[in-house]
């Protein structure tokens, strides 16, 4: 007796009337539901398309597309460039390389441009702007406190400018930390591995706990 070795494999439902084919992980899946078919070819490429949301998803060489009706987004996948548009926020995402990024919304009408970690938020109901500079500084300005500005470096020192305190805070490898301030005067912790703090101010002199 030969034993062989089945090459497809078909099933179909009346329910869901779907066929099922398999020959060399050929795959074709069909739905009345959903309206959605799947081809794999070795995994190369993969088509889904639905009627509930009317999107499409190919794929060929890490190369999807994606569309729906109800965000009006797209989606689309080459070198790591994606474009995704909305209709509720109105927002549409760009990246290339991770370079630059853009996002627009109604409900705060804010926008955020990414550009080497350049940023920019705008909103209405603060009217405040952030600007990044590769993570070495960080300005943030409103209406209600009329300017502050926040500058690391390496994250040893934290310099807050603000119009009303005007402040800085810096740090020694995590050993002591210094703030000072207008209105305060100056105020030091310093800590020894995590056993004793000492805060030094010019009003209460000194204080160990």
């Amino acid at each position: 007796m030969t034993w062989y070795r089945p090459l497809s494999t078909t099933i179909q439902r009346n329910d869901m009337v779907s066929t099922i084919q398999r020959d060399d992980i050929i795959l074709t899946i069909q739905r009345d539901d959903m309206v959605s078919t799947i081809q794999s070819d070795d995994m190369v490429s993969t088509t889904i398309q639905r009627n509930d949301m009317v999107s499409t998803i190919q794929r060929d060489d890490m190369v999807s597309t994606i569309q729906r009706d109800d965000m009006v987004s797209t989606i689309q996948r080459d070198d790591i460039i994606l474009t995704i548009q909305r209709d509720d926020m109105v927002s549409t995402i760009q990246r290339n390389d991770m370079v630059s990024t853009t996002i627009q919304r109604d409900d705060m009408v804010s926008t955020i441009q990414g550009d080497d970690m350049v940023s920019t938020i705008q909103r209405n109901d603060m009217v405040s702007t952030i600007q990044r500079d590769d993570m070495g500084s960080t300005t943030i300005q409103r209406d209600d406190m009329v300017a502050t500005t926040i500058q690391r470096d390496d994250m040893v020192s934290t310099t807050i400018q603000t119009d009303n305190m005007v402040s800085t805070i810096q740090r020694d490898d995590m050993g002591s930390t210094t703030i000072q301030r207008d209105d305060m005067g100056s105020t030091t912790i310093q800590r020894d591995d995590m056993v004793s703090n000492t805060i030094k101010r010019d009003d209460m002199v000194s204080t160990t706990i």
